[in-house]
């Protein structure tokens, strides 16, 4: 699938401002689930979907990771974008530590970078990725898209996914036994609702073998949807909320960073 990197979205950013001058702002982001879920909670989870990521999604890099190849900026005006920041820039490090302390949460992505926000027709969708990884299957995907006119704009599409190891991820998703008995047509229908028989042949699979062990399987059985949108301020610490997992996101516009990087939300 293909991925925006840095060259890539420097091009994309460079065509843009042809239009639009971008505002640039330094974006905090902290999901983390919620252990303590009551068993008893009425709403009840879909079964993992079939997450479209779109071409123009940008993925935030590392540049100190081992596997990184992207080019530094020589930009004199404006720093290089979605590129993760050093901790000293990181405005929700104390509540990441915080949660990470707590058995009542486990943080599942922390992040900060620089980026450059244009409206909402223009900007493209940051893929989120975090949580543990089981084969192909990660706990939370998805996707937040960040614009501006008046106001910044967040709108969120994660899930944050249960997963299930089993010889057997016919009847673990349908709930009956001796599936794998029944004929091909059948066995399409029983599992339509979680995606057909493309959950072991596409490339979003929601079941994954599990290396080095024959006929086990990890298998996505439910997930919980943030589907949201609010409209914020900057230097404003916001709350995104949902029974199973939480989401923080704090902005701090680029030419308040250097007084800022001492003080936090």
């Amino acid at each position: 699938m293909k991925r925006l990197i840095f060259s890539t979205g420097l091009c994309l950013l460079s065509l843009h401002s042809l239009a639009t001058e971008p505002r640039w702002y330094e974006v905090n982001l902290l999901i983390f689930s919620n252990n303590i879920t009551s068993e008893q909670n009425p709403e009840t989870w879909p079964t993992y979907p079939l997450l479209d990521i779109p071409e123009n999604a940008i993925r935030i890099v590392d540049p100190a990771g081992d596997n990184n190849d992207q080019e530094p900026s020589t930009d004199d005006e404006f720093p290089a974008p979605f590129e993760t920041l050093p901790e000293n820039l990181q405005y929700l490090k104390s509540q990441a530590n915080r949660l990470a302390a707590s058995k009542n949460y486990t943080v599942l992505y922390h992040n900060s970078w620089f980026h450059p926000i244009l409206p909402e027709k223009e900007a493209s969708p940051v893929e989120i990725v975090g949580g543990h990884q089981y084969g192909s299957i990660n706990e939370l995907h998805g996707l937040i898209k960040i614009h501006i006119s008046r106001y910044l704009h967040v709108e969120t599409n994660l899930y944050l996914t249960d997963v299930a190891l089993s010889n057997s991820p016919f009847d673990l998703l349908t709930g009956a036994d001796n599936n794998s008995s029944l004929p091909a047509a059948s066995l399409q229908g029983q599992l339509e609702p979680y995606g057909g028989l493309g959950l072991f042949s596409s490339p979003e699979n929601k079941v994954s073998p599990v290396n080095g062990q024959k006929n086990q399987y990890y298998v996505a059985t439910s997930s919980a949807h943030m589907n949201m949108k609010r409209r914020m301020r900057s230097k404003e610490l916001y709350y995104f909320d949902n029974p199973k997992f939480g989401m923080l996101i704090y902005f701090v516009p680029l030419e308040d960073i250097p007084q800022a990087t001492t003080t936090t939300p």
